[in-house]
């Protein structure tokens, strides 16, 4: 079996690097309604197509949505919220959810503060959007920084049923445009891979509460999709300081199970024209993927003909963006695969496709025919 592991010369990709945005998944948009969300924390200038996507996703049948905000405002270990008199101020814009306010703060200390500047600058951004789409949802705005352990675990356990929550942060902060990219490929490699780390403020502004929001999401057997992920570098002359942001939503289940219910046929047409053309392009947009087509899987390529084995290539363990890995998989299998003969163009029609995605447990890996 080869890995086909040659140099990426060996297939081109004419288009893009990445998947542009788009709204493709929003076609499925009932049955992929979340509670969760990470969001950026930026100016409308950078995201208002992640929360276009993001909040058209957004499950508001239940009582409340809780939004969490990063603030370096005040110093403070405890929730924090706007002062009573704001609250009831800003009550005549949104719904607040003073009910669920004080349930929160019977649990757990909840200060008060000036916040206004924030709100005006990131939080209304957010609110605009939700009072658009939802103008009957009641709100609840909490900020925070050195958040004690467990506050953020402890609300989303006691609220799950009754609530949908929204975290907003940014990724990468102050680096440099190639720096950044780097950083914000590690946080979005960890957020999609449910993987604990180290954080710092400049890697993810909610770094505090990140840790346990990937926790939280593993116990349920749930992941993080990708809505989008973009730094400021890509649209702002600016490289010599940028952030990151990036917009992921709960799913219940993985991606390769996303992928198995919404998108085998686009994954099948996908493999197949690039193998038709013969010669190794690869044209991305040609085809309707959505964002998360652009995190990376350990995945398997294996090609049937009269139930026998056609050609099998795939890695045990290097993941690779899911729609380069596709072609770089699928012309290994047909044409790297030292046991079989090249695939012929005549033989694309007689052929089944398999793909496997490769868990860290085997046990959990999930294959499936195209």
């Amino acid at each position: 079996m080869s890995d086909f592991n040659s140099s990426d010369f060996v297939y081109r990709f004419n288009c893009e690097d990445t998947i542009s945005l788009n709204s493709d998944v929003l076609k499925y948009r009932s049955e992929l309604l979340s509670k969760l969300f990470i969001l950026p924390f930026a100016r409308y200038t950078y995201i208002s197509d992640l929360l276009a996507d993001a909040y058209s996703l957004l499950d508001v049948s239940d009582s409340s949505l809780i939004i969490f905000v990063p603030t370096k405002s005040f110093y403070s270990k405890n929730l924090m919220t706007f002062d009573d008199d704001f609250l009831r101020s800003l009550n005549e814009l949104i719904k607040i959810d003073f009910e669920k306010l004080g349930d929160i703060s019977s649990m757990c200390f909840v200060s008060e503060g000036d916040f206004e500047f924030e709100y005006k600058e990131i939080l209304k951004i957010h609110i605009d959007f939700i009072r658009a789409i939802y103008p009957d949802v009641k709100i609840l705005p909490f900020f925070y920084n050195e958040l004690d352990n467990g506050i953020i675990k402890n609300i989303l356990e006691t609220f799950w049923e009754d609530s949908s929550f929204v975290f907003l942060s940014n990724m990468s902060c102050g680096f440099n445009y190639t720096d950044a990219k780097r950083n914000d490929f590690f946080i979005a490699n960890s957020i999609e891979n449910l993987i604990v780390r180290d954080y710092s403020i400049e890697d993810f502004s909610a770094y505090f509460i990140l840790n346990e929001l990937i926790n939280f999401v593993s116990k349920k057997g749930a992941s993080f999709i990708r809505l989008g992920v973009l730094n400021s570098g890509d649209v702002n002359p600016n490289l010599m300081v940028t952030k990151g942001f990036g917009a992921w939503f709960l799913y219940q289940g993985g991606c390769a199970n996303l992928v198995k219910k919404y998108f085998k046929q686009n994954v099948k047409d996908f493999i197949l024209f690039n193998l038709s053309k013969m010669l190794n392009c690869s044209c991305s947009m040609c085809f309707r993927f959505p964002q998360f087509f652009n995190q990376e899987f350990k995945i398997f390529v294996s090609f049937e003909k009269n139930g026998f084995v056609r050609g099998v290539s795939g890695s045990y363990k290097t993941p690779e963006v899911l729609y380069k890995a596709l072609v770089k998989r699928s012309f290994g299998a047909a044409f790297s695969d030292n046991r079989f003969s090249p695939l012929r163009f005549d033989e694309l029609e007689e052929i089944k496709i398999f793909i496997t995605f490769v868990a860290e447990n085997i046990i959990d890996s999930v294959s499936f025919e195209l």
